[in-house]
């Protein structure tokens, strides 16, 4: 075999990709094979992570043939060799001697997604809330195999640091992002919130930690930590955050997008794409363009953006990626009927389905095959899969899937979300036969499903013949504090926590 690998070796969202000369082969995120969620690996775990690797895609040490390493805090690399500024080359000691590897900075590495996608002039927004020095808010161009930067940070943007300390702020706790955007929709935006977030805007967007939360202790002393035992005191200022947010990265993506001709895509990556309302937003906000935020837009898809990128400037040519069922997993192809028809009955009865299907999808969304399913119909079924089976504050929504050719029926927006990364607008017909799978401002973070789609069409389908619901609940695959399940030993654990309401189904097998 003649093998890439590409290694993000990051405080979080440690991964390996591997590829031959013609297709990506796989992405193996460190924290579900250490099961440890946002695991922070040694040295030795990488080295464990990427052999682990080579061996499930039949392959050996001997099969390397080019290295690329993200650079951000790659531990592979000395102190000051982790920045480069696109592309470099250095030597690296990988996997027991030294090598030629290929480097590639963060926001690059973000930027390299583009290349999963059909080559089309596309403007790339890499916004995080870290990256290389001076680096949270970059633009790239990309056309072809070709990808260059056209705009960097400036001091009156934005980044996703501010909503990352403000979460942190009002939790007490760190990754807090979501539940923050969650909590946006109870909430009213104040002025008084507004200007202050404005006029904090640089030292929230670029200064330290200790900077930011000294503003915010200076104007919210009150809030610090309340949103852990009180969130609904938090929530006018979760709004004004979310607001000034969308609005702030509106006004500067519009600043560069102005400048550029012939664009026909809009690609959104690094940790602010999570944010599915201002994706919406943006997407409304553009709609000449095609706007896509990959399955793994946040770190969890630095390695593969960052062999995306270096295959494609060392060869000229574009590689194959089956986004996003890139991890581990036997494939399955199929669902059996007589399986889809048990799995309606018991949806129709009250049943969780837990769905372990083929490879596993990669990012932070479970898509369908490594998921739990239920029924969208009742708020009992909300309550039982946020509160009993999910252990998480019921003011976090769950997602629902929906047949794409039935989704204009029960949302305004119809359009294909298939990445869960998009929030939609619900029609009266939805509010009243579907309330589960909507949140409090009557939107949802959609999942549409085509014919393609294994084995989420099939059950779709046969469900909507039984019950005339095109729409079923989708959250992911695991229990409080875990990561997605990786293996079916991690599924099977998962049934057995909970088997009055749950029922496991493995590649078109019900668990016993």
């Amino acid at each position: 075999m003649n093998l890439t690998l590409a290694v993000a070796f990051n405080r979080h969202d440690s991964s390996v990709t591997l590829a031959d000369g013609r297709s990506v082969l796989l992405l193996l995120e460190a924290e579900r094979y250490f099961r440890e969620k946002k695991k922070q690996c040694s040295r030795a775990e990488m080295e464990t992570l990427i052999r682990a690797a080579l061996t499930s895609v039949g392959a050996e040490e001997g099969d390397i043939r080019h290295i690329v390493l993200a650079t951000l805090e790659n531990a592979f690399l000395p102190p000051d060799d982790r920045y480069t500024r696109h592309l470099g080359r250095r030597t690296a000691r990988v996997l027991g001697r030294e090598r030629s590897v290929t480097l590639v900075n963060h926001h690059a590495a973000h930027a390299g997604l583009a290349f999963a996608f059909p080559a089309t002039p596309t403007l790339i927004s890499s916004c995080d809330g870290g990256g290389d020095p001076g680096e949270r808010n970059e633009y790239f161009l990309s056309s072809g195999t070709a990808l260059r930067k056209v705009a960097s940070h400036n001091a009156r943007a934005v980044t996703a640091k501010l909503y990352d300390v403000v979460a942190q702020y009002v939790y007490g706790d760190i990754r807090c992002e979501g539940k923050l955007m969650a909590l946006a929709a109870y909430g009213t935006p104040q002025r008084d919130d507004l200007l202050l977030l404005h006029r904090g805007r640089r030292v929230l967007s670029t200064g330290t930690y200790a900077q930011c939360f000294r503003y915010l202790g200076t104007h919210w002393r009150s809030l610090r930590g309340a949103a852990a035992a009180d969130p609904m005191r938090v929530a006018d200022f979760a709004a004004a955050t979310q607001h000034f947010f969308e609005e702030e990265r509106l006004r500067d993506l519009r600043n560069v997008a102005r400048r550029q001709r012939g664009l026909r895509r809009l690609l959104l990556v690094g940790g602010a794409a999570l944010n599915i309302t201002l994706n919406s937003r943006i997407r409304e906000a553009f709609p000449h363009l095609d706007v896509v935020a990959p399955a793994c837009c946040d770190d969890t898809g630095q390695s593969l953006g960052a062999l995306l990128y270096a295959h494609a400037a060392r060869t000229g040519r574009r590689l194959h990626v089956d986004l996003p069922f890139l991890g581990l997993g036997d494939g399955a192809a199929t669902m059996p009927r007589a399986t889809v028809e048990r799995i309606v009955r018991a949806l129709v009865a009250g049943k969780v389905i837990a769905l372990h299907h083929g490879r596993a999808e990669i990012g932070p969304r479970a898509l369908g095959h490594r998921s739990f399913i239920a029924q969208a119909t009742t708020l009992r079924m909300r309550r039982l899969l946020n509160d009993v089976i999910k252990q998480r504050e019921a003011y976090r929504p769950l997602a629902p899937i929906v047949l794409r050719n039935e989704m204009r029926h029960w949302f305004v927006e119809a359009f294909s979300s298939p990445y869960m990364l998009f929030a939609v607008h619900s029609r009266p017909v939805a509010q009243e036969r579907i309330p589960a799978a909507l949140h409090a401002d009557g939107t949802a973070r959609v999942q549409t499903v085509t014919r393609g789609d294994v084995p989420l069409f099939p059950i779709l389908a046969a469900y909507r013949k039984a019950t005339g619901i095109p729409v079923l609940l989708n959250t992911s695959l695991n229990l409080r504090g875990d990561p997605l399940s990786n293996d079916i030993e991690d599924t099977r654990r998962i049934v057995r926590t909970f088997p009055r309401h749950v029922i496991g189904v493995y590649n078109g097998q019900v668990l016993r």
